[in-house]
């Protein structure tokens, strides 16, 4: 059984430590068994939130090279081609070079071209994730499958969507702040798990007890599955018989000792939107998506002058 100590999974991506609550315990120890148990069945897992731009097994060490890029070469080559590079040594232009090895300390500052080194770094994975988002990168690959495109295009629609969209509403009228409210109820919702097992990709979202999908899960699940990759939604029941003192066991006991105690048991269930009649309005269509794809990539700076420069 996979061990971890007490703060592993009680921190946020920025490294803080989040508020503990009943909720976010069963969720911590929910999460935790889900994977232990997807890892006895044979099936390799990632965090989903760990995966934000190609090129991700480079710079993160738990990351399933699966879910990633198998063609940064010939992708870096385009990125050559069609965007003004400002990495003065152009590490990226030898195959099989040292840039294209892990890089256990890359500088995490997105839109910094030089690192001091020759190896791969969040700039490059920018640059190349955008021409992904855009589907540039069909020029250099044919692969049907791409669970990392297929995820960070579904994510950036999610993200430009949450900050274009609300420019439609008056949130100085109440009925219409309601409405808009009632829209945002659980963004981003990304997805808790990837996995991959005798040559198929999963995507899992973790259920604990009765907490159900958000409209953005549902959303992220749906366009995944129609995407070509299985879909599945993890429930976990766990008992909790020690309700007021369950945060500060969550902080005095490891977690798989914390699990034991909440007895948990595990049902495995394919997602089907049509299971979602609620939700269904709001998949986008393919118009949508496109458009607010192109608006911008989250993570890059400088969009407008981007966009003319691969135009």
């Amino acid at each position: 059984m996979v061990t971890c100590s007490r703060g592993d999974f009680a921190q946020t991506l920025s490294g803080k430590k989040m508020e503990m609550t009943v909720q976010k315990v069963l969720g911590e120890v929910g999460e935790y068994y889900a994977t232990t148990y997807l890892t006895e069945m044979g099936v390799r897992t990632c965090r989903a939130d760990r995966i934000n731009w190609i090129g991700h097994s480079l710079l993160i060490k738990d990351s399933l090279k699966e879910f990633d890029c198998n063609n940064l070469y010939p992708l870096a080559q385009l990125c050559e081609k069609l965007l003004e590079c400002n990495v003065s040594t152009r590490p990226c232009k030898i195959p099989n070079s040292v840039f294209y090895s892990f890089n256990p300390n890359p500088i995490n500052l997105l839109n910094f071209p030089n690192t001091g080194d020759d190896k791969f770094r969040y700039y490059c994975a920018i640059n190349m994730t955008y021409l992904a988002i855009l589907d540039k990168c069909n020029i250099v690959c044919k692969n049907n499958i791409c669970p990392i495109k297929s995820y960070l295009k579904i994510d950036n629609y999610i993200y430009n969507f949450y900050d274009h969209y609300p420019k439609k509403f008056n949130l100085d009228d109440p009925p219409q702040h309601k409405e808009w409210s009632k829209l945002w109820y659980g963004h981003p919702g990304r997805i808790d798990l990837f996995g991959f097992k005798d040559g198929n990709y999963y995507c899992f979202e973790v259920k604990v007890n009765t907490s159900r999908l958000s409209r953005w899960q549902i959303i992220r699940l749906h366009w995944m599955k129609e995407q070509g990759y299985k879909s599945h939604i993890l429930s976990v029941s766990l008992t909790n018989p020690y309700k007021k003192e369950l945060v500060n066991l969550f902080h005095q006991m490891a977690i798989p000792d914390l699990v034991q105690l909440l007895n948990p048991r595990c049902d495995i269930k394919e997602f089907h939107l049509s299971e979602y009649q609620n939700s269904q309005e709001f998949v986008p269509s393919y118009e949508d998506f496109e458009y607010y794809n192109r608006v911008d990539y989250h993570w890059f700076c400088s969009k407008s002058e981007f966009l003319k420069q691969i135009d």
